[in-house]
């Protein structure tokens, strides 16, 4: 009688059969979970690609900084923004308007963002502002940074911080009489800095003030620029050669609850006030320096 293969054997020769198709068993298992893993986690659909566009950044002779479209993809949102705040948007069409700005002060940063219904956004360009542009704002309360867009006032509001800060000059052939003058007019200098100076946590703003200048003319655009110095955390006047010349040196800690503004250096004899708001913290800049004033709380994120 034929004998199979297997009934001839022993228990020890079935042991290395059997185990060796278990062995194929759980290696094809394994090699099923992983490939349901890998088909799981695989994306639904292909990201977007990204839009295609170009931009100009150019300062003209007069101090205006132009940005121009030179190509935008079709049907494609692209938005100006200045220090992370939409000013202006383009529909793309190939090509589109140019926008000239003013009023930009040294280390606003423009970025052009693209727009999709989805709500992804691409980052297509940026420039830096080094040099500040023209700026023809009038002496009047107005928020504490602006930017003009074409013929169109915007406002910018710190996205951590809204206030306004003054001057109310007193002096001989300024502007007296035409109320409180925001340090947004091109005669003053303002500059943001993330980090403490002189003594106060940051951030802090460097304000110089011109105390004696005609504040409904146009400023020249490097008003105040190369007034001063930042060694360590000291602000430190500087002999600079352009306006304002006669210069009030501030620097301001803005708080929810509370703000602290600190007199810093008065190259100036005028009684001139300065106020935050409706509220007068320095009621005259010509008393005294190295001083530090309390101020009113401004407004901070969620009110």
């Amino acid at each position: 009688m034929w004998v199979g293969p297997l009934d001839g054997m022993d228990d020890n020769a079935a042991t290395p059969v059997i185990g060796t198709i278990l062995m194929v068993a759980v290696v094809v298992v394994i090699a099923t979970v992983l490939t349901v893993g890998a088909l799981t986690f695989l994306p639904d659909e292909e990201p977007t690609p990204r839009p295609e566009a170009s931009f100009q950044f150019d300062r003209s002779a007069s101090g205006v900084l132009a940005v121009t479209p030179t190509y935008m993809e079709d049907d494609t949102r692209f938005d100006l923004l200045v220090d992370g705040q939409r000013v202006y948007s383009w529909r793309g069409d190939g090509l589109s308007e140019q926008r000239r700005l003013r009023c930009l002060f040294p280390g606003n940063e423009l970025t052009i963002r693209s727009r999709e219904q989805s709500g992804r956004s691409y980052l297509i360009a940026s420039h830096e502002v080094e040099t500040a542009t023209a700026c023809s704002l009038p002496g009047a309360s107005v928020p504490f940074a602006s930017v003009i867009v074409e013929d169109r006032e915007v406002s910018l509001f710190d996205p951590s911080y809204e206030f306004s800060l003054y001057i109310d000059p007193q002096g001989e052939g300024t502007a007296d009489g035409e109320g409180p003058i925001s340090v947004t007019n091109g005669w003053h200098y303002v500059q943001r800095y993330d980090r403490s100076l002189e003594g106060l946590d940051g951030p802090t703003w460097v304000i110089v003030l011109a105390d004696n200048a005609d504040y409904d003319a146009e400023a020249p655009p490097d008003a105040g620029a190369d007034a001063y110095e930042i060694q360590g955390d000291q602000v430190v006047p500087t002999a600079g050669g352009s306006e304002p010349t006669n210069d009030i040196y501030l620097v301001f800690s803005p708080g929810c609850d509370q703000s602290t503004l600190k007199l810093v250096d008065v190259q100036a004899s005028y009684d001139n006030s300065v106020l935050l708001g409706d509220t007068v913290v320095i009621e005259d800049t010509s008393t005294a320096t190295e001083t530090t004033y309390d101020a009113p709380g401004v407004t901070c994120p969620g009110g």
